[in-house]
């Protein structure tokens, strides 16, 4: 009788390296080996990402299922842009224009991934938190001044564009600078740090880092997608978000934390200092 809940037990937490070893073996191959290298194929990759969201959530229930939810529209929404624009040719028998549908499909995947983000930092810091906010808002303006001088800029002052080509031009290095600000604000927040945490953290990482490079690389002449290299980059950003989300401790991510925000002459302390106070005060 007990055999049947060991082996259930087994899943749950051998599921995410399951997912990591088979995902990333489909995706190595992907960038890898030129002949299986298909728009199916990397569509797969991304499609298991919403479903490992999905899965996980039932497997660990969180306490804030709609953030999972959120993130796996988002994701969902990254696939079907993959789709459009890696079979473009084949839907509508043209080049992939520029902005297209696929264009679309990938800004609206920003609003729910920085939803989602932001309902696991609610419940992680119930409180007030303007340690944390700070130091995130300064992370974030040195980024967005890079990302203003080096990717926004030059297509505010390119006058080659239509109107419809700046804004989307425009929203890419946008959405990537305000998701990346919202990460930054949940890695410096207080609340508990298992291994799911990381591999989420990671996966917008390699989004950012992406997308950064790929910008750049539009800006100063053509990408070539032959050499599979940014996707490689892309599949990841699918894949550690769906083994993020398999991994027995994403449950654990928006646990609300226990550290109080206390402020000493006026000066905000830092989380070791907040935390070594309510330990005193339980003491006394």
């Amino acid at each position: 009788m007990g055999q049947p809940r060991a082996d259930t037990h087994h899943v749950k937490t051998r599921a995410w390296i399951v997912y990591l070893a088979v995902l990333g073996g489909a995706a190595a191959a992907y960038v890898f080996v030129h002949a299986i290298r298909v728009g199916p194929l990397f569509n797969a990759v991304g499609l298991s990402a919403p479903i490992a969201i999905l899965l996980g959530v039932r497997l660990h229930p969180p306490r804030k299922r709609l953030a999972w939810y959120l993130v796996a529209v988002g994701q969902t929404l990254f696939v079907g842009g993959d789709v459009i624009t890696y079979n473009y040719q084949r839907f509508f028998g043209s080049a992939v224009p520029f902005p297209s549908i696929g264009d679309l499909l990938y800004l609206s995947v920003y609003p729910f991934l920085v939803a989602g983000i932001l309902l696991m930092i609610r419940e992680r810091s119930p409180g007030r938190d303007g340690a944390s906010l700070i130091d995130s808002l300064i992370v974030a303006v040195g980024a967005g001044a890079l990302s203003w001088v080096f990717l926004i800029a030059p297509y505010v002052h390119d006058q080659t564009l239509t109107i419809a080509q700046k804004l989307v031009s425009l929203g890419y290095p946008t959405m990537d600078l305000i998701l990346f600000s919202v990460a930054v604000r949940l890695a410096v927040g207080s609340g508990k740090r298992p291994a799911a945490f990381y591999l989420m953290l990671s996966s917008i990482a390699v989004l950012f880092v992406t997308d950064t490079i790929y910008g750049w690389i539009l800006l100063h002449g053509t990408y070539d997608n032959s050499t599979g290299v940014l996707e490689l980059g892309w599949a990841l950003f699918y894949i550690l978000w769906g083994a993020a989300a398999l991994h027995p401790s994403m449950a654990a991510i928006d646990e609300p934390s226990t550290i109080t925000e206390l402020t000493i002459d006026g000066s905000r302390s830092s989380a070791r200092l907040r935390y070594g106070l309510s330990i005193e005060a339980s003491a006394i």
